[in-house]
């Protein structure tokens, strides 16, 4: 079938053909009723817009070339799709080409994109390229995206790639790693050699040097990164920590870590660059510098337009900054959504731990649309509990007297609660709040006990996790273990979350302080990737606490300072206050252990100061302890006095056994 051409609408509509051409021009010269009966023939007859003759006419395609070299890199794909956004809100249609990496390819299509009258070409130049490498433009306005050349002026949009190494490195040293390597990357790339630099400065500036046998250059995909990986922590085993050139790169270290059959964490930390989605997903989850690569590809799309449009503008050099992607950890997770929103009483699990950070306010628009909730309201209370009743202990008893009151006045089946025994929940709440360890201890185990005889396994599994926590606290830890261990069961077999990360927390913290401190870690490391990525920053800390505490009991005392001392500045970032005594706490043992006494004392002096508020008065006895130990090994006359406080502020919690007290 023969095309329509314009000639043939002006001949169906009985007009001429430059009324034709003015209708599509959107000419006010035409009536309406002229325009409307111009269309209606366009649709009849099938008349499709010859573009190509049009740019012939007008010298503009409405068509931008965009030249990649990877689109199956997700990082890549966020690049074109951002790039897709802007040019088709704009009416223009993005022509996608893909280099591959290989100059004469990039030559061609570049070539054949002027050929074919594009309006303008954005470019992720391919390495190795320079300025020569690429066809005449013939004037064509081109913009850079990723990766700049130097000796062309041209605009370019990337991100901050020094600095983003630079906090990568710093990630990895506030988690102790004091050997650190870069991998991946082409040695000529423009990216790597900015996130390499600032890996490299950060390291400078704190003693250190990324050495060049610790720079690996290798190709940015997963098995060469792996093969690379392998080799290097073959001949150096004592790294322990890697920035990776991408996220890409970084799935290709986690290959030969596991490999290798060590241990990410523990062994070796790894962080990527790109912050994809995958890695949130990746098992261990990975830690990745953020880029906004969507919002990058926007800015170079709009650039490029400009440029189209006539601008003359000196050429720009723009680059987005780049943050860790896990401060978006700090944000707690809106309580009615995500994929931890489940139905009936399972919902119960997740949502509880907002209310232990005091979000309670966040939290009643649940509790007022759903009744399963409502009749488990106070439960909002007792979850996590030990958490919220050091955070908010004024608003404990309102708290209680509100999530009773929502239950009592809920029309769904009131003659259960009672059955809930929901009371001994809120009470054991308080009674942790007051430091009267044992009778919450009780409460926790009846609750348990009342859950379990309702067939509701997913809230006793709750209470005994608070059960469990209440017993290392007191250091009671083999009857701890067992509860633990039968929680985690139900955890798993429950299918949350949460609850197993906790768990696993509190095990960890236990198999070391009962002396299996290798199958604490691994527990510890665990959990902690497991929070993480979770969203639960509190806990992350308290992670790190617990892992620095195993490391001082194992007798690796330089380890455990550097852990405690992130710890430290992470609990003040997050403003988790009610974790600094016990932070300080494993910092004085820490530095005494290392001969550092006046500051160890200093850090004590910290902790009891942090201590005075009513949430956290129960560390005092903790902190005493410590003070004591130190002060008897040190021939200090008030070591008996100090350990007297101490007996007695710990006797009321019923604690029989304090961790560090005997190391320091």
């Amino acid at each position: 079938m023969a095309r329509v051409t314009l000639l043939d609408v002006a001949r169906h509509c009985g007009v001429s053909r430059a009324t034709v051409s003015l209708v599509l021009n959107e000419s006010p010269l035409v009536a309406a009723h002229t325009r409307d009966r111009v269309r209606q023939a366009m649709a009849e007859l099938g008349y499709v817009y010859n573009r190509a003759a049009a740019s012939l006419r007008t010298r503009h395609s409405d068509a931008i070339g965009v030249v990649l070299t990877n689109i199956t890199n997700p990082y890549f794909a966020e690049f074109a799709a951002g790039v897709q956004d802007t040019l088709t809100s704009s009416g223009t249609v993005p022509l996608l080409a893909v280099s591959g990496e290989d100059r004469e390819l990039q030559h061609r299509l570049v070539q054949s994109l002027v050929e074919r009258n594009v309006d303008g070409i954005v470019l992720v130049p391919a390495h190795g390229t320079a300025p020569a490498d690429l066809p005449d433009l013939l004037g064509t306005p081109v913009v850079l995206l990723a990766r700049h050349l130097n000796g062309m002026d041209v605009d370019y949009v990337g991100a901050q790639n020094r600095d983003g190494g630079s906090a990568a490195a710093e990630h990895l040293y506030r988690h102790g790693c004091r050997r650190i390597a870069f991998v991946g990357g082409y040695a000529d790339s423009s990216a790597r050699e900015e996130r390499a630099g600032g890996v490299a400065a950060f390291l400078n500036n704190h003693g250190l040097r990324l050495d060049s046998e610790l720079s690996v250059v290798c190709e940015p995909a997963r098995p060469q990164a792996r093969e690379a990986a392998l080799r290097l922590l073959t001949g150096d085993p004592s790294i322990d920590g890697i920035v990776c050139f991408s996220d890409v790169v970084a799935f290709g270290v986690l290959d030969a870590i596991a490999d290798l059959g060590r241990a990410v964490g523990s062994d070796v930390r790894v962080i990527g660059f790109d912050d994809v989605h995958d890695a949130g997903l990746n098992r261990p989850s990975l830690s990745s510098v953020a880029v906004p690569a969507r919002e990058t590809g926007r800015r170079a799309a709009q650039l490029v337009l400009e440029r189209v449009a006539g601008s003359t503008e000196p050429a720009v050099r723009e680059e987005f900054p780049t943050k860790l992607g896990d401060e978006r950890f700090d944000v707690i997770l809106d309580p009615v959504g995500g994929s931890a929103r489940r139905t009936g009483l399972e919902q119960l699990a997740p949502h509880g731990r907002l209310a232990a950070y005091g979000n309670l306010s966040t939290y009643e628009p649940v509790l007022a649309d759903t009744n399963d909730l409502l009749l488990h309201g106070k439960s909002l209370i007792a979850y996590n509990s030990n958490l919220l009743s050091q955070t908010h202990p004024e608003r404990l008893a309102d708290s209680a007297r509100r999530a009773l009151a929502l239950v009592a006045d809920s029309t769904v089946r009131v003659d259960i609660t009672a059955e809930y025994d929901l009371a001994d929940l809120a009470t054991a709440v308080q009674r942790l709040a007051e430091g009267r360890w044992p009778d919450a201890l009780l409460m926790f185990t009846r609750a348990a006990e009342t859950y379990r005889r309702l067939g509701d396994a997913a809230n006793a599994a709750d209470s005994d996790c608070n059960r469990a926590e209440v017993l290392v606290r007191q250091g009671r830890l083999e009857e701890a273990l067992p509860v633990l261990q039968n929680t985690l069961r139900v955890a798993r077999a429950v299918g949350d979350e949460d609850l197993v990360a906790l768990v696993r927390k509190e095990m960890g913290r236990a198999q070391s302080r009962m002396g299996d401190v290798a199958a604490g870690l691994i527990l510890l490391e665990e959990a902690r990737a497991e929070l993480t990525r979770l969203r639960e920053p509190q806990e992350v800390v308290d992670a790190d606490i617990a892992s620095a505490e195993a490391h001082l009991l194992g007798g690796r005392p330089e380890r455990a300072l550097v852990l405690i001392e992130g710890a430290v500045t992470e609990a003040a970032a997050i403003h988790a206050a009610t974790l600094l005594p016990s932070a300080y706490r494993v910092q004085a043992a820490a530095l005494f252990a290392l001969g550092q006494v006046a500051q160890a004392r200093a850090a004590l002096a910290e902790g009891l100061k942090r201590s005075s508020s009513p949430e956290v008065a129960h560390e005092r006895g903790f902190l005493l302890a410590v003070a004591a130990g130190i002060a008897r090994q040190d021939n200090d006359p008030d070591a008996d006095r100090l350990a007297e406080q101490a007996r007695e502020a710990l006797e009321l919690l019923g604690v029989v056994r304090v961790p560090l007290a005997e190391l320091s």
